[in-house]
């Protein structure tokens, strides 16, 4: 649905089920809203009957100021459902909003109010991730993004960045035996899924079909490290598009959920605006 002055809810989640088919789960919105560009949003990626909600105080508002059409898909969760179950159902859910941007597919309300000319992909911790890896596939289907937004991002990779190699070493094996937990079956931490400028990668970071991109890290977020490396790997590896980054002094992973009316939330829900806005 729009995000605009007078909806009752900023978004409309969406679920991907086993076969592949996404669902509403819930249709509590007007259909009297105005036309608004379309934002896909990820979250995370453990499961936690939590997390699907934990954004909407600190996104509710932006989605207004924006007059976004917000599409929150809801991916089988780790690890009852192992990697890369999360990155598939995006995919799927990324097709499902394509499919009515010739005026069809199954919710009126999307063709009817979308303007696909400026969609925006945008994911937060593991939702960030996933986010970037469908925003390099997009191409492929014709798609491309007006920006994508990646928010404290879980990236990983064999060889050691920032401080892992000392005083984050304890932390990195702890991410690293994360990430073979919640996927069992990749071939190591050097896997497109975790490592987007690796070999195995094939150059596909330069392929974001997005016009910009904003990265958003967190001082004190032990992914930091990963998020900035992100950040200087992106713009070097031959995107052509605009690479920002927001560095949250001071505050740690995801940390607008926990506040989302601190001043460094508001902060970054400006910057975010600024970015739907340009």
């Amino acid at each position: 649905m729009a995000a605009a002055p007078g909806c009752s809810r900023c978004r409309r989640p969406v679920a991907v089920e086993g076969d592949g088919v996404v669902r509403r789960r819930s249709s509590p919105y007007s259909s009297s809203v105005p036309d608004g560009e379309v934002l896909r949003s990820l979250h995370h990626l453990v499961q936690d009957p939590s997390v699907a909600e934990a954004p909407t105080p600190f996104l509710q508002p932006v989605f207004a100021s924006a007059g976004v059409l917000a599409v929150a898909p809801e991916y089988r969760l780790a690890p009852e459902h192992p990697l890369p179950a999360a990155y598939d159902d995006s995919w799927e859910a990324l097709k499902w909003v394509a499919s009515h941007a010739a005026g069809g597919g199954a919710e009126p309300w999307l063709a009817e109010h979308g303007d696909f000319s400026r969609l925006f992909l945008a994911g937060a911790s593991a939702g960030g991730t996933i986010a970037h890896v469908v925003a390099a596939r997009a191409g492929g289907l014709g798609v491309r993004a007006r920006g994508l937004l990646v928010v404290h991002p879980y990236f990983s990779g064999a060889a050691d960045i920032g401080d892992e190699s000392a005083a984050g070493k304890e932390r990195k094996a702890r991410a690293d035996a994360f990430w073979r937990f919640l996927y069992p079956g990749s071939p190591g931490l050097d896997d497109p899924l975790s490592n987007p400028f690796s070999e195995a990668a094939g150059g596909s970071a330069a392929r974001v079909a997005a016009d910009r991109v904003l990265v958003c890290v967190a001082e004190k977020d032990d992914l930091h490290d990963r998020g900035f490396w992100y950040y200087e790997r992106l713009k070097a590896s031959g995107y052509p598009g605009e690479v920002e980054l927001l560095e949250s002094a001071g505050e740690g992973h995801v940390f607008y959920c926990i506040n989302p009316r601190c001043d460094k939330a508001r902060e970054m829900q400006e910057r975010v605006l600024s970015f739907l806005r340009k």
